[in-house]
């Protein structure tokens, strides 16, 4: 892992004239500035109202905005922005953008930090913190462990190239150490300063975890997207060949997968008793029938929501007596508590099964003959305590009848807060009660075993859904790079304001093996522009963004894809008309001008590494790998069966390569 050791001038000298922004704020529409122009004129911009940080190292440069976390608090952050020379660093080329699928982006001159210390060094004057450069793996890394953790417990770090493309590469909130800041508003502090200076694309990691669990398979499960989702980022590039279409698909079966299978009697015989009572415990705090595992984790979702909200827990049980209060009842308190009585008595005989209305109707009528007192219990009696017990009630989801089962509180539960049957006759109904605590450990278990479930090396059931549960899980857990456009309508050219026009430009290099250069461009131009000054002003461009380009000198301009009689430029002629031409094509500024010779000019290399795995991933996409020492073709070590921990072989051949072995004749001597 390539790192920079920031180290910062003197405590006194950083603090004369320096600036306080509010945290809340920084970055909203005029919150230091309003930036309207393009992201290479904002960060400038931006960069102005910073304190210019005094450091001795060669090619950085660093500012720093200090941001107040509210009017009424004296805590305040740091914020800092490191500008790095690309092409003096020893880390030229971007891990990041090689897991993503940028790769193929060509290598910018400059890359920009944005910091927010570790928590020992955000709320103090810091003298130097320690930022990633490239994010290539830190196994092999001579770093210190000390060294590794600050890296890792950064409250923020997000990279920016020059072209605006960028990386987030970890946010911490309260998980991960911070004492004063969430990881909400972090994002949002990210989210802002990426708008207003109006970055292209950001990608991030999605390793976001909470409570011990990993938020793409809590959340994805209960809201059918990942936490990041809210932000804007969506699915990027799959790791071990996934597609979205995999993606998407699993994501749909998880959510759909049948409680059914989970619960007696198809459940497998990994689940005991607590996945039933966890089951029947939410179904009574929702008037909606819970039917499938999306259905329930978004039920527990959104309970833990109001709870982060209301003192008092979640009613999920009350007194039976209440229920001759709070509703309509022409019998007299005596005979409907011996009519319950007796379906308790009926229901204790089902040994914890449950039992569906008619049964429970039926077995009762041979003590009960009124049929209509005990209609009226069966109604009200779901979800209410009687003596030791609360009666269960739900709907079974295969069958569509009511069902009823006891739950015994007479003793201490694991996931249950017992009401007392002393209360029996208080005017205000007892509550049987779920806390903020025994919601967190519900999910907690029902986290572990779905993972346990996708471990499993038979499915819980014959049935084609149960057999796709693991491989949809692990798809989950493997869809890691997440994506924000930034710029949904990049391709195509606006008017900005009558005296500008945007335009969208390609880079071509006569007798390159890349036939067009990535990404494309956006240029702001004035709409007065000749041809002519078109190639002036991108060779400009280029040259100033891409470090293989510093060289580049734009000979042509023509549309893409045109012939030879309508794509010729013609040095006179207006940049407007040829906007109106392309009608949201790409125009193509095609020169010469290439790197030095074995100059690496992309951020994947120079194209000689080929990935080629069984999986199906062709690229790389930051897993890890090993390559044949034959063919020299890159593959996952999961899909070669090289586990973590596991040392590579001193030499490692593919299964091509050996099964071509194999073949060849024994040598005779």
């Amino acid at each position: 892992m390539g790192k920079i050791h920031i180290n910062l001038g003197s405590l006194k000298k950083r603090k004369r004239g320096e600036r306080i922004f509010q945290f809340e704020s920084f970055c909203k529409p005029g919150h230091p500035a309003q930036f309207d122009g393009s992201f290479q004129e904002n960060i400038r911009v931006l960069l102005r109202f910073g304190h210019h940080e005094v450091i001795a190292q060669e090619g950085l440069k660093c500012w720093s905005f200090l941001l107040e976390l509210s009017h009424s608090s004296a805590k305040k952050l740091k914020l800092f922005v490191v500008e790095e020379i690309v092409g003096i660093s020893p880390h030229r080329q971007c891990h990041y953008c090689r897991s993503v699928g940028w790769g193929n982006h060509m290598i910018c001159n400059k890359r920009f930090h944005f910091v927010l210390p570790s928590k020992e060094l955000a709320f103090e004057e810091a003298e130097s913190f320690i930022i990633e450069v490239n994010g290539i793996d830190s196994q092999n890394s001579t770093m210190s462990t000390k060294q590794r953790m600050e890296i890792e417990n950064h409250l923020m770090h997000g990279v920016l190239h020059l072209n605006g493309f960028g990386h987030l590469i970890c946010i911490n909130g309260f998980e991960g150490g911070s004492e004063f800041v969430s990881g909400h508003q972090i994002m949002d502090l990210w989210d802002r300063i990426c708008t207003s200076l109006q970055v292209r694309q950001i990608s991030l990691i999605d390793v976001a975890t909470k409570g011990g669990m990993e938020l793409r398979i809590i959340n994805g499960l209960a809201y059918g997207e990942p936490w990041f989702e809210r932000w804007g980022y969506k699915f990027g590039h799959g790791s071990y060949g996934i597609t979205e279409q995999m993606y998407q698909r699993s994501l749909q079966a998880l959510r759909a997968f049948p409680l059914a299978l989970l619960l007696p009697p198809l459940y497998h015989t990994i689940f005991d008793v607590d996945i039933l009572t966890i089951t029947t415990k939410y179904q009574s705090t929702t008037s909606e029938v819970l039917k499938s595992l999306g259905d329930l984790f978004h039920c527990m979702m959104e309970l833990k929501a109001k709870l982060s909200h209301e003192i008092s827990p979640t009613t999920t049980a009350m007194e039976f007596h209440s229920i001759m209060k709070v509703a309509s009842c022409r019998w007299s308190v005596k005979r409907v508590e011996m009519a319950a009585q007796v379906i308790v008595q009926e229901l204790r005989r089902s040994e914890n099964r449950w039992v569906s209305r008619q049964e429970v109707r039926d077995a009762a009528r041979a003590y009960i003959g009124d049929t209509g007192l005990l209609d009226y219990v069966l109604k009200h009696l779901g979800n209410h305590i009687i003596g030791n017990y609360i009666v269960r009630r739900t709907v079974n989801p295969i069958t569509k009848v009511l069902e009823y089962c006891l739950q015994d509180i007479s003793s201490p539960f694991p996931y249950i807060l017992t009401a007392s049957a002393s209360n029996t006759h208080q005017n205000n109904p007892t509550r049987f009660q779920i806390t903020r605590l025994q919601l967190n450990e519900d999910i907690l278990y029902l986290y572990k075993q779905i993972l346990i479930m996708a471990e499993q090396p038979h499915p819980i059931s014959t049935s084609p859904v149960s057999s796709a549960f693991p491989v949809a899980v692990n798809i989950l857990l493997d869809t890691k790079h997440l994506i924000k456009d930034y710029n949904m309508n990049f391709s195509q050219p606006t008017n900005i304001d009558p005296e500008h026009i945007k335009l969208t430009c390609v880079a071509r290099l006569r007798g390159h093996l890349h036939t067009e250069l990535q990404p494309k461009e956006i240029l702001r131009i004035p709409t007065n522009l000749t041809i002519g000054d078109l190639k002036r002003v991108a060779e400009r461009y280029y040259k100033s963004t891409y470090f293989g380009l510093r060289n580049f000198v734009a000979d042509a301009v023509m549309l893409e894809n045109a012939n030879a009689s309508g794509g010729e430029d013609c040095e006179g002629d207006l940049v407007a008309g040829l906007v109106e031409i392309t009608n949201g094509g790409v125009v193509v500024v095609e020169g010469s001008g290439n790197c030095v010779d074995g100059e690496i000019m992309f951020e994947c290399g120079n194209g000689e590494e080929v990935v080629d795995c069984l999986c199906g991933a062709k690229e790389e996409d930051g897993e890890r790998m090993v390559s044949c020492d034959i063919c020299e073709v890159w593959q996952h070590r999961r899909c070669v069966r090289i586990q973590n921990g596991d040392e590579v072989p001193y030499v490692f051949l593919c299964g091509r390569c050996e099964s071509q072995i194999v073949k060849l004749p024994l040598m005779q001597y």
